[in-house]
């Protein structure tokens, strides 16, 4: 018989639901232990490995957990697991083993399998002053360890979505310069911090490497991306330049190839985005590996081999007018602008590292204080 229904109270974990003790608690509690039991029964003859069954489970029917993951987010004597299985957790990757070594409500930095993880725990992984200062005492950790520094979005389906927009949009509105220009200043030593590291920093890059997401790969000295990646520096979608590195590390990278280098920054000024790990490659890195299975691509990055590269910390750049080199027909406003402040750099001639990053705060500053800027942002939060 057909009911509509005026209210609905949806748990928000398994827990919860199984914990209400009405019909629809007792219809799952009766559905999870006979899906755990015919499991566990099948386990030999399928496979001795929990991992693999998971992992199959959750590719062909895009699950979220596994059965036997899900089985530890189970309340205490929900289900008898078998011993066999009790020493596996659903951790980074699944069933391995972690410590988390430091943390705080933004990100951690795990150990695994002998090495330095550091995992991003926001929103699709955006970027704050928490982010930032936990990847500074991460990197520092690893040095003192003697480890490689992997940078993996283990609890997202992306790399990472650039910067918290609600924190710039917040610190704008309230026209508090000083915390954002105190923000983008963290923002560029934490960049600085793993381009110069003593030990090696490897991002296993897939899904969204946008914005500040995509200057940390910039900043890697190795990117194992997935074949999908979706990577670009976009700040000119809310009205402002790569603040954390981005322009800096273009110029570094690209400045004495006037080709690539007028295509590095059309590609801000468009706000392009690569459609592939190979095309992310060709364009922004050279030292870049690419994986086809999202689901493989740490066990590659643990694997490879990495050899530490010179860093670029000054460029002497040709003589380029960026007006005749890039069609600007259809440009607005704002990319005149910011094509007017590319040419002033290339303009300079030879430039060091430290002035690139000074050029690109005051500029990303002079920006934030438009309106534009703010009716772009308001469009995003």
């Amino acid at each position: 018989e057909y009911k509509e229904i005026t209210e609905i109270n949806i748990p928000n974990s398994i827990t919860n639901l199984l914990d209400n003790n009405d019909e629809y608690a007792e219809f799952f509690h009766d559905t999870l232990k006979i899906f755990f039991d015919y499991t566990i029964n099948l386990m030999p003859s399928i496979s001795n490995n929990p991992n693999d069954i998971d992992k199959a489970m959750r590719l062909g029917y895009s699950l979220k957990y596994g059965p036997i993951e899900l089985m530890t987010h189970m309340p205490d004597g929900f289900i008898n697991i078998p011993k066999s299985l009790t020493s596996h957790k659903a951790a980074l990757p699944r069933y391995e083993l972690t410590k988390t070594l430091i943390s705080n409500d933004s990100a951690e930095l795990i150990q695994h399998k002998k090495q330095h993880i550091f995992v991003i725990k926001t929103k699709m992984n955006t970027l704050n002053q928490q982010v930032f200062e936990l990847l500074i005492d991460s990197v520092k950790r690893s040095e003192d360890a003697g480890k490689n520094l992997y940078i993996y979005p283990a609890n997202s389906v992306h790399f990472s979505a650039g910067a918290d927009l609600k924190l710039f949009y917040k610190n704008i509105t309230e026209q508090n310069w000083k915390a954002l220009e105190k923000f983008i200043t963290l923002g560029q030593n934490a960049m600085l911090t793993l381009k110069h590291s003593k030990t090696n920093i490897i991002s296993c890059a897939y899904g969204l490497a946008l914005g500040g997401g995509c200057e940390l790969l910039l900043h890697s000295d190795l990117v194992v991306a997935h074949q999908n990646l979706n990577a670009g520096l976009v700040e000119l979608g809310v009205g402002l330049i790569p603040g954390w590195g981005g322009v800096k590390e273009i110029f570094l990278l690209e400045g004495i190839n006037p080709d690539r280098l007028v295509q590095s920054l059309s590609n801000i000024l468009m706000q392009n985005k690569t459609s592939s790990g190979d095309y992310f490659a060709m364009q922004y890195k050279d030292n870049c590996q690419i994986n086809m299975n999202k689901e493989s691509i740490l066990d590659q990055a643990l694997n490879a081999s990495v050899k530490k590269q010179t860093k670029i910390t000054n460029v002497n750049i040709p003589k380029i007018d960026l007006s005749q080199a890039i069609t600007t027909n259809n440009f607005d406003e704002l990319q005149i602008n910011i094509l007017e402040f590319f040419q002033k750099i290339i303009d300079l001639g030879e430039v060091d590292e430290k002035t690139l990053l000074a050029l690109e705060k005051e500029k990303f500053l002079e920006l934030s204080a438009s309106p534009l800027c703010i009716r772009k942002l308001k469009l995003f939060i």
